[in-house]
């Protein structure tokens, strides 16, 4: 079941800002504040922070170290390691 909202008293000069960013996201007012509505109903963005962490958690790669010395060797360098 989908609902209306009417919103007033918005000062004109954040409307025609609002519709501008509704035009650049290729979308008319209705459709960019219907979008707003509903990223903001489904919780909040993840921060930096909370991509860093996320990050931080991940497994390391599985690097094969040998094939990095012989590409480092076929391309004239030698590694540092002992």
């Amino acid at each position: 079941m989908s609902m209306t909202l009417t919103i007033r008293g918005i000062p004109e000069k954040v409307y025609y800002k609002f519709t501008d960013v509704a035009k650049r996201n290729h979308r008319n007012a209705e459709a960019h504040g219907r979008w707003l509505i509903h990223r903001e109903a489904e919780g909040p963005a993840e921060t930096g922070e909370d991509l860093l962490t996320a990050y931080a958690e991940l497994p390391p790669p599985d690097v094969d170290v040998s094939a990095i010395e012989r590409l480092q060797t076929s391309r004239g360098r030698r590694s540092n390691r002992s």
